[in-house]
């Protein structure tokens, strides 16, 4: 899996919800 650094973050985000 390769992200970008947002979207990484953006994924964790939602995960967290």
């Amino acid at each position: 899996i390769k992200l970008t650094a947002q979207e990484e973050v953006a994924l964790e985000l939602r995960a967290s919800q």
